[in-house]
């Protein structure tokens, strides 16, 4: 289905969760915040799966209560956006770009191979789309990708993984480098603090006797928290990734939002809440000329 989330076209959800055995529940979808403190704190699938879903909250104490369900309509849209060859409305010239499960993640450990293995059988067929699957399980998603299609990767695939401090970022990012993805993105969103991920846009490695530079990180998403609950996010955070980027030359970057609650100040000045109009951040028309910017990475 189509989304104003503003790095893809369309958001795909095939996977619905619900407390096993109990068919009058409302479904709804599940995940397990491996990033507790960090990028999960405040998970807006779980806001909504307690208001709308099955009321089960994103805890690996409910891990063992829920089933998982398929549902094949979501797959028939992919069928049919594939056959049409659809171009991306944001990244024109490019195929249709796809957020594959936005409201869980694939990779968590309530998920079986046996259910992946089913929904990547469907995914290799859309080499007319551009498939997005992101995750913070990236040790996981690894060893998934990489025992399924070692070194040949279809290139209708881009991998991601979500880090929103420098701990995670450096625990985990390598997981994502070792998959031969024809782009790598990170998102930043929420960002939390100041985080250097400029060693992670090159590396070298060596092949046949020659040397050869590569640009690992290809994309970088950067967004503030948003919600009732949203932690600050600093103008200076975001400067930061976006010289880092910059400098690396070939990675692209997209400010999604500033969030709920920018704010300035450097590390030695207090911070000074930002006021905007849109709730989340989203109207790049309120932000500073420098951080207006969306740019997506080019087959």
């Amino acid at each position: 289905m189509k989304t104003t989330i503003e790095y893809t076209d369309e958001v795909s959800n095939p996977l619905f969760a619900r407390p096993i055995g109990d068919e009058k529940v409302k479904i709804g979808t599940f995940c397990e915040k491996p990033d507790k403190d960090g990028t999960c704190e405040n998970c807006w699938a779980e806001t909504l799966n307690l208001r709308f879903g099955n009321k089960l909250t994103f805890d690996k104490a409910n891990r063992s209560k829920i089933e998982w369900i398929y549902k094949e309509k979501p797959m028939q849209r992919l069928r049919s956006l594939n056959a049409d060859k659809r171009e991306s409305e944001r990244n024109p010239g490019n195929p249709l770009m796809v957020f594959c499960c936005d409201t869980f993640d694939l990779f968590q450990p309530s998920i079986s191979d046996d259910l992946r293995n089913r929904l990547f059988d469907e995914y290799d067929k859309f080499t007319n789309l551009t498939l997005q699957i992101q995750t913070t399980y990236p040790a996981k998603m690894n060893h998934y990708i990489t025992s399924r299609y070692g070194f040949d990767v279809p290139n209708h695939y881009w991998f991601g993984m979500s880090a929103g401090t420098q701990e995670f970022l450096d625990e985990n990012v390598h997981y994502l480098l070792d998959i031969y993805s024809s782009v790598r993105y990170v998102i930043f969103e929420p960002l939390l603090e100041r985080i250097d991920a400029s060693n992670y846009f090159y590396t070298r490695f060596q092949q046949s006797g020659l040397h050869h530079e590569q640009n690992v990180i290809d994309w970088v998403i950067i967004g503030g928290e948003s919600g009732n609950q949203a932690r600050p996010c600093s103008i200076h955070w975001i400067r930061a990734l976006l010289k880092q980027a910059k400098e690396a030359k070939f990675t692209k970057v997209l400010v999604k939002q500033l969030g709920s609650k920018p704010v300035w100040g450097s590390p030695m000045e207090p911070a000074i809440e930002i006021k905007l109009k849109s709730a989340k951040g989203k109207d790049m028309s309120e932000w500073m000329c420098d951080l207006r910017m969306r740019k997506f990475p080019k087959l």
